[in-house]
């Protein structure tokens, strides 16, 4: 089962304002994280009834809730705020208020924990139950449901489990949408409330690492900074080891975001011992992985190739600081860089908690 973080790094949201709190009110208790879409493009899913349904876009909010005693993330992906898509014409007119909701997404899980920065992460246990303000229900995924029961994933009563779930959902949230919308813009409410009064931005690696760039550090000091609490190094020590790699290495050879990435998979897995050849197969796992991984996401690891541009001319370096590709491509290689490194740790230490540590 996939483990995901609340901050949607999978949908590359870890660089949006994200908040998670606990509320205890009357009419709910449970955890309840949101994300402000401060930027990106307008992405829409189809249904038959709502037509276009977005889901993504600058201004929109997603309001995250995980209640007590319950297996399920309950996200709403609300339109901003008064306002909706006026291409749905079924839109409910008991809907058109301060929060328009333009779909629910329940994912079904098998439960909780956190990561190393603090972040919620609830482990997904495929079924997702879907339903929209005009009345359309649907269940996803129990293809893959069935395939891990198959497998051997999943027990049988995990699955029962996450069917009766589903079940449940489909019961509690769908046959009254009006209950439904009015509880969660209740929750959002408390929520808006509790960051109007001050409640902190909770901060992912990412967000970490993109706060060092916005300080005029270079993408490999970024990133091996965010890093600083694995690796054991000082903040001054991150800062100074990657002073010299930033813009690959000023010469737009490797980004000097992947660079930093390798830097903390080095000082975590990387052999010290002339015999300890386990550490240096591992080594070179990760790097590969962390490699291939970049190129697949940004389309390339090669700084120039990345901006497009020969930034060892003047010419190209002039091009690259006209166009400000500096401060709007850097950080989207950074935020990729952060997220694919946190991806290879999470399952590395996967592996060794398996294995009993590593061998040497």
């Amino acid at each position: 089962m996939k483990h995901k973080r609340l901050n949607r790094d999978g949908w590359g949201f870890q660089y949006f304002p994200y908040y998670q709190m606990r509320i205890d009110e009357e009419f709910f208790h449970g955890m309840a994280c949101l994300i402000r879409l401060t930027d990106g493009e307008a992405n829409y899913w189809h249904t038959p009834k709502a037509g276009r349904v977005q889901v993504t876009g600058k201004g929109m909010t997603w309001l995250e809730l995980i209640p007590d005693n319950t297996k399920r993330v309950i996200t709403v992906k609300y339109y901003p705020d008064g306002t909706h898509d006026p291409g749905r014409r079924a839109y409910p007119a008991a809907f058109q208020k301060k929060y328009r909701p333009s779909i629910w997404y329940v994912d079904i899980m098998e439960g909780t924990e956190y990561d190393d920065s603090g972040i919620l992460v609830y482990i997904d246990k495929y079924l997702d139950v879907i339903f929209t303000p005009e009345g359309e229900i649907s269940v996803s995924d129990r293809d893959e449901l069935d395939q891990a029961f198959k497998e051997g994933e999943l027990s049988e009563a995990q699955y029962r489990e996450a069917i009766l779930e589903g079940e449940l959902i489909q019961k509690e949230l769908c046959e009254d949408l009006n209950k439904t919308n009015e509880w969660c813009s209740q929750i959002r409410e408390v929520v808006e409330q509790r960051i109007a009064e001050g409640e902190t931005v909770t901060k992912c690696r990412g967000v970490k690492a993109l706060e060092y760039f916005d300080r005029h550090f270079h993408c490999s000091q970024a990133v091996l900074a965010a890093f600083s609490d694995k690796t054991g190094l000082t903040e001054e020590q991150s800062l100074k080891l990657g002073g010299c790699f930033g813009s690959g290495m000023r010469k737009g050879e490797v980004c000097g975001a992947c660079t930093g990435a390798l830097m903390v998979l080095g000082l975590l897995y990387g052999q010290y011992d002339e015999n300890d050849l386990a550490s240096r197969e591992r080594a070179n796992l990760v790097n590969e992985q962390m490699m291939e991984q970049f190129a697949a996401k940004a389309g390339s690891y090669i700084c120039n190739e990345l901006l497009g541009e020969d930034i060892k001319t003047p010419e190209g370096l002039a091009r690259v600081r006209e166009q400000n590709l500096f401060h709007t491509l850097c950080p989207k290689m950074v935020a990729t860089a952060v997220m694919i490194l946190e991806q290879i740790i999470a399952d590395q230490e996967k592996d060794i908690f398996i294995r009993g540590g590593i061998s040497k």
